[in-house]
């Protein structure tokens, strides 16, 4: 089983966690622009991008101490941060399972 660092170290992560951060920005850039009278409410997208926090230095940076419940961060960074970790966690080990698969075969 692999450690917490192990998996903050791993490239095929690391390069999973800018991918998905980068479909996340992808995503918002292409929103509808509001009615005529009307503006978006600002948001944690809004915040952690003003905060320059919205990039996978961070994200990892602070995964480890998000997994081992430590973080003095806020909920809702927290949250965000973990959801696109864990994708990018699972994404990691399909991405490996498949590797292995493949050289085993």
């Amino acid at each position: 089983m692999n450690s917490i660092k192990d998996i903050t170290n791993d490239p095929d992560f690391i390069e999973l966690v800018g991918k998905n951060l980068a479909e996340i920005r992808r995503i918002r850039k292409n929103k509808p622009e509001p009615k005529p009278g009307f503006r978006y409410k600002r948001d944690w997208f809004d915040r952690m991008v003003e905060a320059d926090m919205f990039n996978a230095k961070f994200f990892i940076a602070n995964i480890h101490d998000i997994w081992d419940k430590k973080s003095s961060l806020s909920g809702e960074f927290r949250v965000i941060i973990e959801s696109v970790c864990d994708i990018s966690l699972y994404q990691a080990f399909e991405l490996s399972s498949k590797v292995t698969e493949t050289v085993t075969d």
